[in-house]
Formats: structure tokens, sequence, C-alpha cells
């Protein structure tokens, strides 16, 4: 699916989720990084591909292996670009918790990092989209009998098939849906949190959004209302998802988007036509919803880079991936173009390492940053 076989960037979905020339030639071939027009002091760098472009698709790095797709088949490589597991699924996610999940003949099962498979695939996958089976915390969300249950790693089901939805476990909790009632439940499957809300999103930084009304509030783990309802919901208006990062959260006033501390208070004046999450200080803004370009912010509300781009992702390890024109390239956090725009597509470097597509093929560029 395209969602798995590429990071949405940042001003593409809204729920919800992370553009030729080029010298590479072999692997870890150097291409040349121009500064910044108008920036004094830069110099010249050199970013390095890792693993030269030569796949169809391909996933990010996580826990130091990453998912490509080649000659119709899912495998896995590691830093080096060493074919780990060979290609043999028609489908496979990141690895997380140790475990990748990897289909074969319409089913879904699991994979450690050796290829080894530890949970046969058995489990199909209900929706024609949507994030793939994972492990968190020790159990994965799985389809059985037409009911959501959780099973642990050795494939063993731990809580039983009884939700009607289910989502991985997020600091403890993981949110369910059991005869239409949107719960949390703990990892031995006791309902801990029953919110009375139409829909409600997982916890993150100790808060979980919940829908009252057509408004939106946030509890915290003892299901405490500790923001009540009071933020607006317009579905005609892309957003983010309402969830708390470095301490901010983007919520819709009026027509227009601020940020609301944890304790409620709006900390950032509700004035953009588009906001997304903050990530290591930064968040990605649109201020003129006509021109489109988007510009970031840090966490007093300052703009510490002009709008200036037709799309952009959050900041990963000190750079952002940015589309100016019809290429992608990388900025740092004051705005200097470290890699020029030169990449039909790239998203967020992950462990150390980006996807960048270039001629038809993803490859992986280092970080270049110290």
């Amino acid at each position: 699916m395209k969602s798995r076989n590429m990071c949405v960037s940042i001003f593409v979905i809204a729920i919800i989720v992370m553009l030729g020339a080029y010298s590479c030639g072999k692997k870890g071939a150097p291409g040349l990084m121009t500064p910044e027009a108008g920036v004094p002091g830069e110099t010249k760098k050199v970013f390095s591909f890792a693993v030269e472009p030569k796949f169809d698709a391909c996933l990010p790095y996580s826990e130091g292996m990453a998912g490509v797709f080649i000659d119709g088949r899912w495998g896995f490589i590691d830093k080096t670009g060493v074919m780990v597991v060979p290609p043999t699924y028609s489908d496979a996610a990141p690895f997380h918790d140790g475990m990748a999940a990897v289909e074969m003949d319409n089913k879904w099962g699991f994979i450690d990092k050796t290829g080894t498979v530890v949970v046969s695939p058995r489990y199909i996958y209900p929706y024609r989209q949507g994030p793939p089976y994972r492990f968190s915390e020790g159990l994965a969300a799985v389809y059985t009998d037409g009911m959501w249950g959780y099973i642990d790693k050795t494939g063993n089901l731990a809580i039983g098939a009884r939700y009607n939805s289910a989502g991985p476990f997020t600091e403890g909790l993981a949110l369910v849906n059991k005869d239409g009632n949107d719960v949390f439940i703990d990892k031995t499957g006791k309902t801990i949190i029953e919110p009375k809300c139409t829909w409600a999103l997982d916890f993150s930084e100790g808060l979980a959004a919940v829908n009252v009304g057509d408004k939106i509030g946030f509890i915290d783990k003892t299901g405490k209302t500790v923001i009540g309802p009071t933020f607006e919901i317009n579905k005609e208006l892309p957003s983010f998802p309402p969830i708390f990062s470095n301490g901010l959260v983007q919520m819709r006033v009026g027509e227009k988007f601020g940020y609301v501390d944890t304790s409620g208070k709006l900390v950032i004046d509700a004035k953009y036509d588009f906001a997304g999450p903050f990530s290591e200080g930064l968040a990605p803004v649109i201020t003129d919803s006509k021109k489109s370009e988007v510009g970031f912010i840090d966490k007093t509300g300052a703009m510490i880079i002009d709008p200036q781009f037709f799309d952009a992702g959050n900041f990963a390890q000190g750079l952002a991936a940015v589309q100016v024109g019809e290429k992608w390239g990388f900025v740092d956090k004051t705005g200097a173009m470290v890699i020029e725009p030169q990449f039909d597509l790239a998203w967020g470097f992950s462990e150390g390492l980006a996807r960048v597509k270039v001629d038809r093929k993803w490859g992986y560029i280092t970080n270049p940053l110290p």
C-alpha cells in the first residue's frame, strides 16, 4: 500500500504522519551540497549514498533494518545495504520490538531480524489501507475470527479476540472499541478507562484526545478530564490528529490553528491556516492558504524559518526535508539549505539515514550533520 511504501509528508496527509541532479554512481559516492544563497560563512559539504538508489519502494530504518521492495517482493536490508532478509514477501512493515509484520498469500505473520518466521502468516488484514500490524510494548493487535485481540511474541493469544477494533499499546494502554464504545485497556485486557465520548485517540505524553459533542478535550491516564472539550472540529478543514508532541498540540480556534499546552492554555495564538506537530522544538505552519507556503515556528511562536517551501516534513536528527519547485532537499534549524533540492522525493532521517528517490528508484543518504 502506498501509505506503507513511503512515509507521507506532513502537508500531504490529514487525519493521522512523514522531493535531478545527483552524483552517486556507486554506493557511498559523494554529492555536493551547496550553501543557501545569501547565508554567510556556509561552506560546501558532502553527503553520501549509504545505499544507492535501486529499489522500487522502501521503508524507513527502524531498529537497524529497512524494508525494501525490489523485483515485486519485499525484503530487509541492514545499514550497509546488505540484504539480510531476501525479497520474499508481498508486503512488509518496519521492525518494532524486534519483530516485523510480513505478508504472504494475503496472510500476515511476523519475522525476527534474522528473517526467521516467528509467527506464521495466518492473519488477514481487514482494511484496504491503514497502519499495518506491529508489536508495541510486547503485544500486537491482530484480527482473527472476525474480531480483534492481542498476541505475544510467541504468537499466543494474550488478550482474547473480543474487540471491534484495536490499536497499539502506548504508555501502557491500548485504545480499543468494544460494542461501539472506545475504551482503554491494560496488558491484561482489563478496561482501565471508559471515556464518555464519540471517539478517542492514543495517549501521548500522558494525555489522550477525546471527542465529546463535536468538541475535543483531553484526559489523563486515570480518565480524569484535564482539558475540557472546548476545541472545535471542522471536518472540511484538513488537520493533523490532536496528539501532544514536545509539550504542545495544534488545535483549531475559529478558522485558524494555534497551539495549546498540557494545561489547556493557548500559548501560541491561533493565526495559522494550517499547523503541524512540533518535532525537535520546531513546527511547520502555513500562514496564508492562498500561497500555501510552509515555514517553521519555535515553541514561543516566533517564525524561525520564513514560509517559502511548497511542502515540508518534520525535523528529525537536525534536518527537515523540504520541497522547492519540483525537487526536494534538506534544511537545518536555521533554515540553511544543507542538502540542495535535487531529489524527486525525500523523507526525514531515521537512525542516521533518509530515503530519497532519484530517477524512479529509492536509496538512502547519510546525515551530514555531526
